[in-house]
């Protein structure tokens, strides 16, 4: 490449994410066929003008780990005290962000997700919850697949920046591996807290909330989660339970779905909810601390 030519943001984005994880970027965009590597290695990046790689050839050359781990943290806001983190926020959405998260830490995520039953044992901390926990739950995880998910993903980004602040190599096997003995803590404590007396004690604020429903809808909400006798139950079970009354032959699984759907939406727009919702969030963040 010509020292006077500037690369595309393309082939920035290339050269970040080879420097954060070499193999996959090197089979799909073919870096290794080209000068870059030379002029990446051997020289500095000035012609690249690009700080962030600099950055990184400098500082993490035999460290991808901690490159890797600097560019996916720094899409979150709590790491903008990273050095460069201004700029590897600006790659969140490129080649070299999407990389990285495909290739290392996805894999990973989904292993410990696995490896410690997390989907399982969540969903039955959500059996065993108070009705108004359970409500709380879906409304700020939505379903159990992608609950586990978002569930496991502050103590990624807790270990990832503990690890990342430290000297040394960043082992990203052992960052996972203290992830996975956090995780039965953290279910722990999810437990503990829709357990809590405090949200027992809105439940008269919730049955409100549900009478602004549609009287359907409030029905489906009240025999799902359990506002009626305790009890949690699937979509088809809230179907069968609803169809045991003679005139509701049309509750099935796929309907019970639709006006559950339906009736979420409704109850995250309410600003009676959202104020309920953030006195819940202050009393899990006294869990957590």
């Amino acid at each position: 490449m010509p020292s006077d030519t500037l690369p595309s943001r393309v082939a920035i984005s290339s050269v970040i994410a080879y420097l954060c994880d070499p193999k996959p970027i090197q089979t799909e965009q073919r870096i290794y066929s080209a000068d870059t590597l030379t002029d990446l290695v051997e020289q500095t990046s000035s012609k690249w003008n690009h700080p962030l790689i600099e950055f990184y050839r400098q500082n993490c050359p035999h460290d991808t780990g901690r490159s890797a781990t600097h560019l996916f943290l720094s899409r979150d806001s709590q790491n903008k005290d990273f050095q460069h983190a201004d700029l590897a926020y600006n790659f969140s959405y490129s080649i070299a962000y999407d990389e990285v998260k495909k290739n290392i830490f996805d894999p990973r995520i989904k292993k410990t997700r696995k490896e410690t039953g997390l989907k399982t044992e969540l969903k039955d901390v959500v059996k065993q919850a108070l009705p108004e926990g359970r409500l709380l739950y879906t409304m700020t995880y939505g379903t159990m697949g992608k609950a586990s998910s978002e569930f496991i993903m502050p103590l990624v980004y807790q270990r990832l920046r503990e690890a990342y602040m430290q000297d040394g190599i960043l082992n990203l096997d052992d960052v996972f591996a203290r992830v996975a003995k956090d995780v039965p803590v953290k279910l722990e404590e999810y437990a503990a807290f829709l357990h809590d007396d405090r949200i027992k004690d809105l439940s008269e604020t919730f049955k409100e909330i549900l009478e602004s429903l549609t009287r359907r809808e409030a029905r489906v909400l009240s025999v799902r989660y359990g506002f009626e006798d305790g009890t949690y139950r699937s979509l088809s079970e809230t179907g069968d339970f609803i169809r045991a009354v003679p005139g509701n032959d049309g509750a099935t699984r796929g309907r019970m779905g639709q006006i559950e759907a339906k009736a979420l939406r409704k109850l995250r727009k309410s600003g009676r909810f959202n104020k309920i919702k953030a006195k819940l969030e202050e009393l899990e963040l006294e869990f957590q601390a």
